[in-house]
């Protein structure tokens, strides 16, 4: 089984690909990282969706699963309640769920994971440590290691 595992934000995204089990390759998907102006939401959103369709064009997934968004009604994060950019948040979501359709492996493949039901309220910092001491290395941002803490969970729980 290969597996795409996306931890998705407003400004990055994170990423982590699984091939029967085995961690192959993650990173980080910065939406305007070569772009020195300020960009829409919606440019922010296709840039990431484009370099994730680039990072997957020469992987043939079974599974796709996205991290959904959820709301923390505090200011914990740039996608909370508060900040207005939950919405968005899970409109990115939406468009990202779709595009695993785009890659051929429809609705048995492209799934929502509730962060309560894989880390619950597991801080960012100790998800990031156990991933580098399960796999190694060091992961860019607390996207890509939430992203392989993802595909791990449903490894090991997850799938049906």
């Amino acid at each position: 089984m290969k597996l795409l595992a996306v931890d998705p934000s407003i400004n990055s995204l994170g990423w982590a690909i699984f091939d029967d089990e085995k961690l192959v390759r993650s990173g980080v998907l910065l939406s305007s990282a070569d772009d020195k102006r300020n960009p829409s939401l919606e440019d922010r959103m296709s840039t990431m969706i484009r370099r994730l369709d680039a990072v997957c064009q020469e992987e043939f997934l079974d599974t796709v699963i996205i991290e959904q968004p959820q709301s923390w009604g505090a200011y914990k994060s740039v996608a909370s309640t508060h900040s207005g950019s939950l919405l968005i948040l899970h409109i990115f979501v939406g468009a990202l769920w779709a595009w695993g359709f785009t890659l051929g492996i429809g609705d048995r493949g492209a799934k929502l994971i509730k962060v309560h039901t894989w880390k619950g309220q597991i801080p960012k910092t100790l998800t990031y440590k156990r991933v580098v001491e399960l796999y190694g290395g060091s992961p860019q941002k607390y996207d890509e290691s939430d992203a392989i803490g993802l595909g791990t969970w449903y490894i090991q729980h997850g799938k049906e």
